[in-house]
């Protein structure tokens, strides 16, 4: 029977250079000086138009090949540099969101998992011979070929402009081509058996759209810093360091990758599906787990 002949199963996660981590390393591979997640400017967002577009992660899907996109998990990240004068430097603190749909009062982070073509990419020019890095440490690409985490955008003197106008790429995937706020949070979560079936050739990407908050003009507790009770995590975090802001985004999909035979899909070898996988065929399974062999 005509069916997988190979089944892969990846998990596909957001990393990119971290400054923090510069002099250490990120791995123990020379040279990595990355982290989970793709750091976000401190620059305020002006518009809507000038949202932090960002691909937290990317996978490309060949010809011949079916992906069936399995679970996922969103990464958001809050943080603030703070001064001190003994011993002398800078001190950060950083803390995940877990809590769904948590979000800064004048800002926020919407994720978005599209269905990008190829023809969408050849759109675009290739490769800029370099990659320029913003104040911090963020790397920003200039075009969305490719699959690494990254910034996209370019940026004019010391001005940030988000690629695309700031959507993101591609076609909506199984009504998840825009989701609010932390949904897949990271934790103790359950795994999401979304089972979504992607036939290539095509990119399945994962991109996040930031609204960068404005700490100075935001509203803050000017209360008691003890206050702890009925609050979440973050809203702790908030009322202690009344400065933080959004630091980093990310994501993680899980994902089998399937590629079938040359023969086709049909079994019957006398049917007319069974060369040619456009024709409507009976002997077709249809089910996302029955195309799959184990």
């Amino acid at each position: 029977m005509a069916g997988c002949i190979k089944r892969e199963r990846l998990v596909v996660s957001s990393a990119q250079i971290d400054p923090g981590l510069t002099g250490v390393g990120g791995s123990p591979f020379l040279g990595d000086m990355s982290a989970t997640g793709v750091l976000i400017p401190a620059a305020v967002t002006p518009s809507q138009q000038r949202r932090y577009l960002v691909r937290c992660c990317s996978l490309g899907v060949g010809p011949g090949q079916t992906a069936f996109v399995r679970s996922m998990r969103h990464l958001v990240w809050i943080g603030v540099d703070l001064t001190q004068k003994f011993p002398a430097g800078v001190v950060h603190f950083e803390q995940i969101v877990t809590t769904p749909g948590w979000r800064f009062a004048d800002g926020n982070v919407s994720f978005h998992l599209r269905r990008v073509e190829p023809a969408t990419l050849e759109r675009y020019r290739a490769f800029p011979a370099f990659v320029p890095v913003m104040a911090g440490g963020t790397a920003v690409c200039e075009t969305p070929n490719g699959h690494q985490s990254a910034l996209l955008g370019n940026i004019t003197g010391g001005v940030y402009t988000a690629l695309n106008g700031g959507m993101p790429l591609g076609r909506d995937l199984a009504g998840l081509g825009t989701i609010r706020d932390v949904r897949y949070p990271p934790g103790n979560t359950p795994s999401q058996d979304l089972d979504l079936q992607v036939t290539g050739p095509c990119s399945i990407a994962m991109f996040a759209s930031v609204w960068q908050t404005d700490p100075t003009t935001r509203i803050n507790w000017a209360g008691s810093k003890d206050i702890t009770d009925g609050l979440c995590a973050e809203d702790r975090f908030w009322v202690r360091f009344d400065t933080a802001r959004y630091w980093r985004v990310g994501a993680e999909m899980t994902v089998d990758l399937c590629t079938w035979d040359e023969e086709g899909w049909c079994p019957e070898k006398t049917c007319q599906g069974y060369k040619n996988p456009n024709i409507e065929c009976p002997h077709r399974p249809t089910g996302a787990r029955e195309l799959i062999k184990v």
